[in-house]
């Protein structure tokens, strides 16, 4: 601009040098160009270049403020301060479930006499637990709560009669790891398969709670009450046993028609141990030799009409040795009080391979019912791909009487589309569980079959294999638990436990996991030898014979400290002028602020990476000023 003008005379020198004069003792605020007086300056004029020369100072002043913000060490601050943010937000996207819970050894329970066999099978409700030894005997623990160190009592001894007992090869009909055993709502029923020969039968105890005197309750020793078929067909009924309500008593037959299975319901309405006879003798839909249908049984007894109460029968033999379990809902009849089991559909498990291993069979070893789930175990048949080798694993099932059902996280999308709303309700895949890999050094570990469920809590339990003489197995335990920000629900692996967490019992504990049974949380484990291995050279024979209950471990409060002596208290200070009112902080929910927070440090790092690059680009390209 200079040398452009400098041809126009002193005196127009003289009038732009009082013009820039001018200007730079102009505020700031009114220097800065009008873009249509600047568009129409003349050129020729004092004020055409006075308007010129503003504008040029404008923009040098505006271009120095894009080049100060634009400039790289400048532009990177902006990412730096969105990475910080990004930091300084809580993870959006992270599941929130509860923590893992571990379990410790609260109680070891040990017959007075060494029996290798106590804990062959085990059942747990409402505080007290039902431990089987030998083929006919029964011993009852009460417990004051889930946490206690030590039992209260023994509450009673049961046993069959020797005859019941006494049959030929009845080892190997009850087999390594029993179900005839049950205990639920006050009864304790204890199965009898080798009775009369091989027709079978069980005896039923009840809770006699007429001495009202505290922890005083027996179990009724006097007349027990002897459940038998009364068609007089060996088909070894007992051989499983379910209970529910104090008013229903199942048993199981799966030796019956060639072995096609059966299974008998015993009612006591009155609850008086006067069951109605005959008993009602139920058939599987389509019966086939070899099924083994009642070879476990479970019952739920509700009342009001369809939809509250089950029966669960396992056929391992079905489907060509895969496994399956046929599911009957209860329905009232005609008649007052009276009702009946109506067959609603059969439930199986597709085949599945672990640690190379294929499981195609022994779906149903065990069954464990409760009103809204059902646990079905698996562990691989004999001759059948891994036997005394796999783990096996776990399918527990959510009843869905409509499509709102709340199913977890790992229940298959086509299970969960194809509910259908019924008045009883389908039994629905919930999750396939499976037990904890054996960490490496440890022996290793085969399925039995042994599981339980109560409430939302799930124990599995596995034994060491054959060559292991006894030692190894372990339980593992799963909850199904509630996200906390999303409520997603999941089944969570909670805790291990091995034979090296048992308490109280001197030397090694042998025949760790042989059953399980779970109680208000608590969660009760055998140590015992199989029932079929008679001899001491037989595989899975030894055993410690203690049962031993785990608790999830509660931390104990502290203890107060001391007090310490009280300082002098200070003079008293002037009153302090009244705080300003805060805001509520309830008012705000900090939750909503969070995606606020991560689209902000989003957006800040994508802008500040466009203005570094933009910076370096001026940088290169801008021409040097004259």
């Amino acid at each position: 601009l200079t040398r452009a003008t400098r041809t126009g005379g002193d005196a127009d020198t003289s009038r732009r040098h009082a013009a820039r004069s001018e200007v730079a003792r102009t505020p700031p605020s009114e220097t800065r160009p009008n873009p249509r007086s600047l568009g129409s300056a003349d050129t020729s004029g004092t004020d055409g270049m006075r308007a010129r020369d503003q504008g040029a100072r404008a923009r040098d002043r505006a271009g120095s403020r894009r080049d100060a913000l634009a400039s790289p060490r400048r532009a990177c601050l902006v990412p730096a301060l969105a990475l910080l943010c990004a930091l300084a937000a809580p993870p959006l996207a992270i599941a929130q479930y509860p923590a893992a819970e571990a379990y410790v050894a609260k109680t070891t329970v040990s017959p007075t006499s060494s029996d290798r066999t106590y804990g062959a099978a085990v059942a747990a409700d409402d505080g007290r637990v039902a431990t089987l030894y030998g083929l006919g005997s029964v011993e009852v623990t009460r417990f004051a709560s889930a946490d206690a160190t030590s039992a209260d009592a023994t509450v009673a001894t049961l046993e069959l009669d020797h005859e019941d007992v006494s049959a030929t090869d009845l080892e190997d009909v009850v087999g390594a790891s029993p179900r005839l055993l049950a205990m639920r709502d006050g009864v304790v029923v204890l199965g009898a398969p080798g009775r009369d020969g091989g027709t079978g039968g069980a005896r039923v105890w009840r809770l006699d709670t007429s001495d009202t005197r505290a922890n005083e309750n027996t179990w009724t020793a006097v007349n027990p009450t002897d459940l038998s078929s009364s068609d007089g067909v060996k088909n070894d009924m007992g051989v499983a046993v379910a209970t529910a309500s104090g008013a229903v008593v199942v048993l199981g037959a799966p030796s019956d028609d060639s072995k096609k299975g059966a299974v008998y319901v015993f009612v006591d309405g009155d609850r008086d141990s006067s069951f109605d006879t005959p008993p009602r003798k139920i058939l599987a839909p389509s019966p086939v030799e070899g099924d083994r249908f009642g070879s476990a049984v479970e019952v739920s007894h509700g009342v009001g009409g369809p939809g509250n109460g089950w029966l669960v029968v396992a056929a391992p033999g079905a489907d060509d040795g895969k496994g399956a379990v046929f599911c009957y809902a209860r329905v009232d009849l005609s008649a007052p009080s009276s009702f009946g089991y109506a067959y609603v559909h059969k439930l199986s498990s597709a085949s599945a391979t672990y640690d190379g291993i294929v499981l195609n069979s022994g779906f149903g070893a065990s069954l464990s019912l409760t009103g809204r789930f059902l646990l079905v175990t698996r562990a691989a048949a004999y001759g059948r791909s891994g036997f005394n080798v796999s783990k096996g694993d776990a399918s527990v099932f959510l009843l869905a009487r409509s499509n709102a059902a709340k199913f977890s996280l790992n229940a298959s999308s086509a299970d969960v589309n194809a509910v259908v709303a019924t008045d009883e309700g389908r039994w629905t895949l919930d999750a396939v569980l499976v037990p904890k890999d054996t960490p490496s050094g440890e022996p290793a570990e085969t399925s039995n079959g042994a599981g339980s469920i109560n409430g939302e809590t799930v124990s599995l339990g596995v034994v060491g294999r054959a060559s292991e003489n006894g030692l190894g197995g372990s339980v593992s335990s799963f909850r199904r638990v509630a996200d906390a920000t999303t409520g997603d629900l999941k089944w969570t692996f909670q805790s291990r436990q091995t034979s090296a967490d048992v308490t109280g019992v001197s030397g090694s504990v042998k025949g760790f996991g042989r059953a399980v049974a779970v109680d208000d949380g608590a969660v009760v484990v055998t140590s015992a030898g199989a029932l079929n291995a008679t001899d001491a050279a037989e595989d899975f024979h030894e055993g410690a014979g203690a049962v031993t209950r785990f608790r999830k471990n509660d931390p104990s409060p502290s203890p107060p400290p001391p007090p310490s002596p009280s300082p002098p208290s200070p003079p008293l200070a002037p009153p302090s002028p009244p705080a300003p009112p805060k805001r509520d902080a309830a008012l705000i929910d900090p939750s909503v602020l969070y995606p606020l927070a991560g689209t902000f440090a989003v957006v800040a790092a994508v802008y500040g990476i466009i203005q570094a690059a933009a910076a370096k680009k001026r940088k290169k390209v801008q021409p040097e000023r004259l």
